[in-house]
This record gives C-alpha cells, sequence and structure tokens, in this order.
C-alpha cells in the first residue's frame, strides 16, 4: 500500500474507532490529513485503501462530516462579520449623536454646559451597547470551534469539500469498482428530493456527488457564503476564505439545478 492510501487508512481507522452516538466528528488533524490525501490523489490516483468496503463506507461518513464542519464553519464567520457589521454601525450612530451635541458648543457657554451633560447622557446610553457587543463578541470567539484553526487551515478545509463537488473524487471512482445505485437505481422519492438541487438528466454524473449537493445545498450552504459577502469587508473576510467560497460555488454549479 502506496504512503498515502496508508496514512488515509490510518486516519479511517481512528474515526471509525472514536465515532459517537451523535455522529462522526473530524478533529483538525484528521481533516489535514484527508485534505493531503484527496489533493495528492489526482496526481496518484491509487484507490488501495479502499481494497476493503468498510474503508470505503466509513469514507462516504467522512465526506458528509466534512460538508457539516464546513457548514459550521461558514456559520461562524458569517455570524462574526454580521456581528462586526453591526458594531460598526451602532459606532457610527454613536459619532453622529456625539456630533451633533458638540456642535452648539462653540455658539455660548451656557449652551456648552448644556451640551456637555446631554454628551455625557448619550455616552453613558451608547456605551453599554457597545461594550454588550464587545462582551457577546468576546463569548463567542471563546465558543468559536474554529478558534485555533488558521486561515491557512481553514482555506484546506473549503478546498478539501470544494474537490468532493467535482466528478473526479476518489470516492466516485471506488464506488464505480463496486455494486452501487445509480441515478435510476433510486427511488422516486429520493429522486425528488436531488431534482430540488441538481439536474438529474446527465446520468453520467455519481449519484453519490449529487446526494453530496444536496446535503450542502439543503443546509444553505450557498446562502451563507452569500451572507458572508454581504457582510465582509476586505478587512474582515480574507481574501484566501472567498477565493475558496468562489471554487466551492463553481464546482457546486456543475450539477446544481439552476432552473
Amino acid at each position: 500500500m502506496c504512503e498515502n492510501c496508508a496514512d488515509l487508512v490510518e486516519v479511517l481507522n481512528e474515526i471509525s474507532d472514536i465515532e459517537g452516538g451523535d455522529g462522526l466528528q473530524l478533529r483538525k488533524e484528521h481533516t489535514l490529513k484527508i485534505f493531503a490525501y484527496i489533493n495528492s490523489w489526482t496526481q496518484r490516483q491509487c484507490l488501495c485503501c479502499f481494497k476493503e468496503y468498510k474503508h470505503l463506507e466509513i469514507f462516504n461518513q467522512v465526506v458528509c462530516a466534512l460538508i457539516n464542519l464546513v457548514i459550521a464553519q461558514v456559520q461562524v464567520l458569517r455570524d462574526q462579520l454580521c456581528k462586526h457589521c453591526t458594531t460598526i454601525n451602532i459606532d457610527s450612530t454613536w459619532q453622529d449623536e456625539t456630533n451633533q451635541v458638540e456642535e452648539p458648543l462653540s455658539i455660548e457657554r451656557e449652551c456648552k454646559e448644556g451640551s456637555t451633560e446631554r454628551q455625557k447622557s448619550i455616552e453613558k446610553k451608547s456605551n453599554p451597547t457597545r461594550i454588550c457587543n464587545l462582551t457577546e463578541e468576546e463569548s463567542s470567539k471563546s465558543c468559536d470551534p474554529f478558534s485555533l484553526w488558521s486561515t491557512d487551515e481553514k482555506e484546506k478545509l473549503l478546498l478539501c469539500v470544494a474537490k468532493i463537488f467535482q466528478i473526479q473524487f476518489p470516492l466516485y471512482t471506488a464506488y464505480k469498482h463496486n455494486t452501487h445505485p445509480t441515478i435510476e437505481d433510486i427511488s422516486t422519492q429520493e429522486s425528488n428530493i436531488l431534482g430540488a438541487f441538481c439536474d438529474m438528466n446527465d446520468v453520467e454524473v455519481p449519484l453519490h456527488l449529487l446526494r453530496y449537493v444536496c446535503l450542502f445545498c439543503g443546509k444553505n450552504g450557498l446562502s451563507l457564503m452569500k451572507d458572508c459577502f454581504e457582510y465582509g469587508t476586505p478587512e474582515t473576510l480574507p481574501f484566501l476564505i472567498a477565493h475558496a467560497f468562489i471554487t466551492v460555488v463553481s464546482n457546486v454549479s456543475i450539477v446544481w439545478n439552476w432552473f
């Protein structure tokens, strides 16, 4: 067995051993090793790690877990960008109110004293809101499961999922060598569910690819990414992450039912 496949089998065995009742939970080190395998697969296209069918099924669960992990990552980022945008709007309003109070200061001394009192009153009312937002942001950061992930690692997670939405993916090739259902074999109910998001006319598209796209879109993955672009700025939305978003959306659009 080649080195890359051996590393993947080790990860799959570890994941299989720690899998609990709440669903498969991927650790960061597992995610990065899986990314390394997927990223190098296009050059090697080795499938010796899937000689045992159980590894194929575990990898199928891993792919679903990766998609769920990306959804969680984008959700956290969207919430942070939204909160940052809200804080900026509050600061802008606070600044406008302060300027309105400061304008009469140069007219009369008596007016200055009154304006100072009003300014203090406004600051007292505004500061709690700003402190509250800061506290919520710090609380959100402490609860952020991705706070220990670097931007580069977050990008790798996104690119890993982007590759899942490509037809040239190890899982789809491996399934071709095993007995597996095709689009023509699935139930009418599942066909209707997949058809809500995917183009079902191309029977050559792997069934699992359609299922993964349905999972991603069904959990509002595209909508969350759109929100990130709307709330984000070049300063708050890293270029690497924004570019990875575009890669994911581009790959999804290949099988997405636009109409």
